[in-house]
């Protein structure tokens, strides 16, 4: 069998969290990004949504897999069948909390998060447009939100005392998910301030980048 291949723009956190967990599973990969240069001339109307929601796409031998979670656990599935590290918690219960930690972010964190306050401080000026300030305002409270509920879903795994990650001892999906978020989040006013209230997501950050090998994972604008 030959080695996956991921495509997807690097500056996608949904392309960027099948990347880390290529990397957290030390699976050899290629990752190829499109030639973004094919877009110049187009509207900022039409060029956001791109940088906001695209999606990876993976291919493997003959399979082709074309939805984040989908890559995800496909990824960890060829971690447990190499005997490597897997990106779903061992305890049942701590499994189900990780999948409600994943759908608070992806239903509700992450529109919010960066289809609100990074695509309006980031993505717009990027892209040689004026933020929006009706829609970021909107936007930060429902992360700051969403943020708080993630924060609580992870205090009934643990206490804290005995891991610095969300669900368990070391990084999981949920982990991976949330990671490319707040990574483009912090480069904003609204991130360091929306979890300078948080000792559990203040230690969590710190713990997830002490992951050198994560960090080439991580998206990237230009």
């Amino acid at each position: 069998m030959g080695d996956p291949t991921l495509y997807g723009p690097a500056h996608s956190t949904l392309v960027s969290s099948a990347r880390l967990a290529l990397l957290a599973t030390d699976q050899p990969h290629q990752f190829v990004e499109p030639d973004l240069h094919r877009l110049d001339g187009a509207r900022m109307t039409d060029m956001l949504p791109y940088f906001v929601s695209q999606a990876p796409s993976l291919l493997h031998n003959d399979l082709g897999l074309y939805d984040t979670e989908a890559i995800l656990l496909y990824i960890d599935g060829l971690a447990h069948d190499d005997g490597r590290t897997r990106l779903l918690p061992r305890v049942p219960g701590d499994r189900a909390l990780m999948w409600q930690m994943v759908s608070v972010i992806r239903d509700h964190l992450r529109p919010a998060a960066i289809g609100g306050v990074v695509a309006q401080r980031l993505f717009v000026p990027h892209l040689g447009g004026r933020p929006d300030t009706q829609a970021l305002n909107a936007a930060v409270a429902k992360m700051q939100d969403s943020l708080q509920l993630v924060e609580q879903i992870s205090m009934l795994c643990h206490d804290g005392d005995r891991a610095d990650y969300l669900v368990d001892d070391q990084p999981r999906l949920a982990d991976l998910i949330l990671m490319p978020i707040l990574h483009l989040l912090m480069q904003t006013d609204h991130g360091p301030a929306a979890i300078a209230n948080s000792l559990r997501l203040s230690r969590w950050w710190l713990a997830m980048q002490k992951l050198e090998k994560l960090q080439q994972g991580l998206p990237r604008l230009g």
